[in-house]
């Protein structure tokens, strides 16, 4: 009797099916939960081996299930699952409770590794990771940039509308405060000299044309970025084009809003120039 059983334990072994022989050779957490790192996993049957590509994000399980599979324990037994690590292929060892409580290792040396022990993760895996990370970052600023071009088309439409009407009160408004101006002055520390009720028109008017100036400025600044973004430029370039605008548009401003006069203290002169000097 014990010779038969003997002779009978592998067709028991391979009549279980692929997965469950995968789970009990890998150990439950590390087969439904961890992921292979990065290239070729080869789950070697007796009778058929089943090669898969990891991506470092996939589990065992999700692994074996892919492409063509089949569960009905046809493949013969599990002798072993090979993984590659730093472009070497390694035999994942096989789950043993004494050793590997949790399940979790991956490495060949699964049996004689502390799983308390501490390591520095891997080279490879950490740059790979870094690497998917990079693009998921660049990916989404993508996704973020074509998602506000239809946003900001609708608000440029608006803002057009507008435009004719903020051109024509900003025109009316630069004509009184230009001619305020011209009647009006204060002195260096910003007291009424000249103008009267003239300077007070010229404050209301150069301050209602200034908001509208800096309304129209900024849309037309933050327009012109858009677009060079949009253009695929290199940052660095697309730095020196936006200073250049905002110069141009702070000079801009300042002749549009005109400024009253200043007058300075004059000079003292002496009264006379002829008397003579003392001692």
């Amino acid at each position: 009797m014990k010779y038969l059983l003997f002779l009978l334990f592998p067709v028991l072994l391979s009549a279980q099916n692929n997965i469950k022989q995968a789970e009990n050779y890998l150990g439950q957490i590390r087969f439904n939960q961890v992921a292979p790192p990065r290239g070729p996993v080869h789950f070697i049957f007796s009778q058929q081996t089943l090669s898969r590509t990891a991506d470092g994000k996939a589990t065992y399980r999700t692994l074996l299930q892919k492409g063509y599979f089949s569960d009905a324990a046809n493949y013969g037994s599990l002798s072993a699952v090979v993984i590659t690590e730093n472009g070497n292929p390694v035999t994942v060892a096989r789950y043993t409770p004494a050793t590997d409580e949790t399940g979790m290792l991956s490495r060949a040396d699964a049996s004689t590794a502390k799983p308390t022990s501490w390591t520095l993760p891997d080279s490879a895996r950490l740059a790979d990771r870094m690497a998917e990370s990079e693009n998921m970052v660049r990916q989404w600023r993508q996704k973020a940039w074509a998602a506000a071009a239809p946003i900001w088309r609708f608000i440029m439409v608006i803002f057009m509308s507008f435009l004719p009407l903020l051109i024509m009160v900003g025109g009316l408004l630069r004509y009184v405060a230009k001619t305020a101006a011209g009647e009006s002055a204060v002195n260096m520390w910003g007291a009424n000299v000249i103008g009267g009720w003239m300077l007070k028109a010229h404050h209301l008017s150069a301050s209602a044309l200034l908001v509208i100036k800096w309304a129209v400025t900024i849309v037309a600044l933050i327009n012109v970025f858009m677009y060079l973004v949009w253009a695929g430029l290199d940052w660095w370039v697309i730095l020196v084009i936006w200073f250049v605008c905002l110069w141009f548009a702070e000079k801009i401003t300042n002749w549009i809003v005109p400024d009253v006069r200043v007058i300075g203290p004059r000079p003292m002169q002496p009264t006379n120039l002829n008397q003579p000097r003392i001692g």
